[in-house]
């Protein structure tokens, strides 16, 4: 509508633009203009007919050209606000068009953003209850592992505690326990697996080990000969019960039976050798309740923790089981302890951990020592085995829990702290002898010097005064010395004219007796020489 109203407008400015000027825009319902005439003459009546048809001619003519002119006009006009019209609709339409996309597309957007989130919140519910059933699931199951772990840890501690114990002094109060328990006369069991020893006294106190009647299958078959009438549970109960009551004695039962001359030669030649004891060496091949206990402890302890126990663990089980072995002489502790030596280093091997077999190792001597040495320190004290038993668990486990915290690189690091203070302190004090050392000399120097001084003065004012003394008796003894130097310079001189008038005179008397022809026998007086 605006473009229509624009151009009557413009249609409005050019009509009042053309003034009064004749124009093929006048309105044809306004009346025509007064023309100037010229006044027709009277009794003309044809001619003024004749000219008002011409004028109606005219004027008819002008309002057709007007009614032409103002209905071509308003069709243009017409025509025009159609095509402004029209392309305003076009436009509004297209807007609309545009906006109802625009609208399309952020509701289709929404809802796809609606959808996705919704999606995502699922999948972040969903998400979220997976993760925390994931979390509790790996909780629940580290909670088990460190359960597991620390069982396993606390039985490995006891066990090493119990492995050191048997180890101990304590292994006399579990023999007396067995013995407590068996005690009781001989029986016929016992003569017949002493029979070689009562007919021959073969071994002495370790006849056991040489008269075949002591292992497991010579007991047996020494309690079936010793009664044709037992019967077979008779004869296993005789067998064991004099299996216990030998095992739970010092010299307790033999591994195997030995030819007395070969052992003897294999004592001698370890002894000679390599400097190991017979008695060690007997107690190597033989076993009491204390070695069994310890053995099926060990045993038990390699069962356990085959699978289940770490590196560190099974190294510290092994180096315990090898110390109570070595302390205790129990041959039947030593070869677990070598498996289970084997197995902690199968396990460092294959999962490159030696630095945990070391430090099981070092943790293992480490509670091993500590239980040994408190039972042996309450055995000094005169405890009871009780006392001693309790002091040595709780040494054995305080001693694993102290040992966890030990590492191969904390104690290097505290070796090389250690080591840099104790070179510090050693230089602090090398420099502070040697200020004291050089304070000292320096005054010792100083008290030398004045001293020396003082005895050099000393000195120097005898010296004078015996010089001074010393010149004048030398001068006196000078004036005496040329006195008499001149005195026997005159002396001398004396004699020196005597002897030249001596050795004239002798000399004429010899050119004359030279010049006789015989010589005189008279005895010729030499001159007399005087006292020099």
């Amino acid at each position: 509508m605006s473009n229509v109203q624009q151009d009557l407008n413009e249609t409005a400015d050019r009509r009042s633009a053309a003034g009064d000027q004749p124009s093929d825009c006048t309105d044809p319902l306004a009346p025509p203009p007064a023309s100037q005439e010229e006044p027709e003459p009277e009794n003309d009546e044809p001619g003024r007919l004749s000219r008002l048809a011409d004028k109606a001619l005219e004027t008819a003519k002008q309002t057709a050209d007007a009614t032409i002119s103002g209905s071509r006009r308003a069709a243009e006009a017409a025509s025009a606000t159609a095509a402004s019209t029209a392309r305003v609709i076009e436009e509004s339409a297209k807007t609309a068009a545009a906006a109802g996309a625009s609208a399309g597309r952020a509701i289709s957007d929404g809802a796809e953003a609606a959808v996705a989130t919704s999606a995502s919140a699922a999948k972040t519910i969903g998400s979220g209850s997976a993760r925390a059933g994931i979390a509790s699931g790996r909780a629940v199951v580290t909670g088990v592992r460190r359960m597991r772990d620390m069982s396993i840890d606390r039985s490995a501690a006891v066990l090493s505690a119990a492995q050191s114990l048997v180890a101990s002094d304590l292994a006399a109060s579990i023999n007396d326990l067995v013995a407590a328990a068996v005690k009781g006369s001989a029986t016929i069991y016992d003569k017949a697996m002493d029979a070689a020893f009562i007919e021959t006294g073969i071994g002495g106190s370790w006849h056991r080990l040489f008269d075949g009647g002591h292992t497991i299958p010579g007991a047996f078959s020494a309690a079936h000969a010793a009664s044709p009438d037992d019967s077979l549970i008779e004869e296993a109960l005789g067998a064991v019960q004099g299996l216990l009551r030998d095992v739970s004695t010092p010299r307790g039962l033999p591994l195997a039976n030995w030819d007395k001359a070969t052992f003897d030669a294999v004592a001698d030649s370890l002894e000679s050798t390599f400097g190991i004891p017979k008695d060690w060496f007997r107690e190597l091949n033989t076993y009491d309740a204390g070695d069994l206990l310890g053995g099926a402890i060990g045993v038990v302890s390699v069962i356990f923790g085959w699978n289940r126990a770490d590196t560190e663990t099974f190294a510290r089980l092994a180096v315990g089981m090898g110390i109570s072995a070595a302390v205790s002489v129990n041959p039947l502790l030593m070869p677990v302890a070598v498996i289970a030596l084997a197995r902690a280093f199968h396990k460092a091997h294959f999962a490159d951990e030696y630095d945990e077999l070391a430090e099981g190792m070092l943790k293992g001597l480490i509670t091993s020592a500590s239980v040994l040495g408190t039972v042996t320190l309450v055995g000094i004290a005169g405890g009871s085995a009780g006392v001693a038993l309790l002091a040595g668990i709780t040494a054995g486990v305080l001693a694993h829990v102290a040992a966890k915290k030990v590492t191969l690189d904390a104690i290097s690091t505290f070796v090389k702290e250690d080591a840099a203070k104790v070179i510090r302190q050693i230089a602090d004090q090398a420099c502070a002898l040697g200020d004291a050392i050089g304070t000292f000399l320096a005054d010792t120097g100083r008290v030398a010097v004045r001293r020396t001084a003082t005895a050099g003065q000393a000195v120097a004012n005898s010296a004078a005064s015996v010089g001074r003394f010393s010149a004048e008796q030398a001068s006196a003894a000078g004036r005496g010395a040329v006195g008499t130097a001149q005195a026997a310079g005159r002396l001398a001189a004396g004699a020196a004219t005597a002897t030249a008038s001596a050795v004239g005179s002798a000399a004429q008397r010899t050119k004359a007796l030279i010049d006789r022809d015989e010589p005189e026998d008279a005895e010729v007086d030499l001159p007399d020489t005087p006292d020099g």
